[in-house]
Parts: C-alpha cells; sequence; structure tokens
C-alpha cells in the first residue's frame, strides 16, 4: 500500500513542472527521456520515498506517452485518409 505523505500541491506541481523543463532542455535525450524522470526523482524522493518516486516518475511517463498517442494516432490516421482521398 502506499501511505500518507506531507507532499502537497505546490511540491508536486513544482516538481512536475521543473521535471517537464528539464526534459526539453537537454536536447540529446529524444522527449526528455530518462532526464524528466530522474528529476522528478530527485524532487520527489526526499519528500515520498524513492520506491514511490520511481512509481510515480514511471506511472508519470506512461501517462504522458498514452496521451501523446492518443493524439498523434488520429492526426496520423487523418492524413493516411486525406491523401488517399486527394
Amino acid at each position: 500500500t502506499i501511505g500518507e505523505t506531507t507532499m502537497g500541491w505546490p511540491l508536486a506541481t513544482g516538481a512536475f513542472t521543473a521535471s517537464y523543463l528539464a526534459g526539453y532542455l537537454f536536447l540529446f535525450a529524444p522527449g526528455g527521456i530518462g532526464v524528466r524522470e530522474s528529476v522528478l526523482i530527485l524532487l520527489l524522493q526526499p519528500t515520498i520515498g524513492l520506491g514511490q518516486a520511481i512509481a510515480l516518475a514511471a506511472a508519470s511517463r506512461l501517462a504522458l506517452t498514452i496521451n501523446e498517442l492518443g493524439v498523434a494516432l488520429p492526426l496520423f490516421l487523418l492524413g493516411r485518409t486525406s491523401r488517399d482521398d486527394a
């Protein structure tokens, strides 16, 4: 089970924002992979523990990837049908 923590919204949103920005700034990492997760773990680990920070970083990456695919896939398919009709 996941225990209760004292992590509030300011820490959670600040850590997520900082990690997302770090992922953008490191151009060598496609999609910020590895960089974003590392920064998120580094910032959250003192408050929620290493195991929960790793789980949260992995869940965050999975959720954002699914979100990006949910937008990209329909647009890709729409583009394919548009070219076929032309």
